[in-house]
């Protein structure tokens, strides 16, 4: 779960200068599966609460699989992070989308064209 979400959120980054090449429909979906991911991340932190804490003696863990459960605590903690930066980076990226480039006038498109290869300084 973290290596997938962590490639999304590299990818988003890299459509981060140019968001004109998403799509409303993509930024939709991003922003609808990672917010359905983030709603169940408890579900998973649940589970490592109890395996950390036992829920009777006789489920004491082993020292290997406290260094397990430890480890995928910090990965969930990590899992959390870089969920919140991809649906803040495409709650961002939504205002930039091929479809607000498309509605744009030619009269628009020019000046911004323009405007972006002007010297900056005079």
């Amino acid at each position: 779960m973290l290596a997938d979400a962590a490639e999304h959120y590299e990818t988003l980054r890299e459509a981060q200068p140019k968001p004109y090449v998403l799509g409303d429909y993509t930024i939709g979906r991003v922003i609808e599966v990672f917010t359905v991911q983030q709603n169940d991340l408890w579900l998973f932190d649940e589970q490592l609460r109890r395996w950390r804490d036992g829920q009777a003696e006789k489920e004491k863990l082993t020292l290997a699989q406290r260094t397990d459960v430890q480890r995928l605590a910090n990965q969930m903690l990590r899992v959390h992070e870089v969920i919140t930066a991809i649906l803040g980076l495409a709650d961002e990226l939504k205002g930039g989308a091929i479809e607000k480039e498309l509605a744009k006038s030619d009269v628009e498109l020019g000046i911004e064209a323009l405007l972006k290869g002007w010297p900056t300084g005079l």
